[in-house]
């Protein structure tokens, strides 16, 4: 429910955009909300299709410092070797 009036706004926030700054006619008829929503639709139908999900997991695997590409094997497999290392030579607080 919440997407929805999200994705109606933003369509209601792209018209007015467009129809106040760029629209340069002189009237307010049906083509001056076709260029608004067509921008709208290509959102819509980007979140539709799972480019959001698949930016998102994107996102979360390079904040995770695991990139998903065969360039940055070599890399991801030093940063697990680093992690590893790092877990094993952890320093343990000895109270004498």
């Amino acid at each position: 429910m919440k997407k929805n009036i999200f994705f109606a706004l933003l369509l209601i926030v792209f018209c007015l955009l467009y129809i106040l700054f760029i629209d340069k006619s002189d009237c307010i008829d049906f083509w001056s909300f076709v260029p608004p929503f067509s921008i709208w639709l290509s959102f819509y139908i980007f979140y539709l299709s799972g480019g959001y999900g698949s930016a998102l997991a994107q996102s979360k695997a390079i904040r995770g410092e695991y990139v998903v590409d065969s360039e940055t094997e070599d890399f991801d497999e030093m940063l697990k070797i680093k992690r590893e290392r790092d877990n094993t030579t952890t320093p343990k607080h000895d109270n004498k």
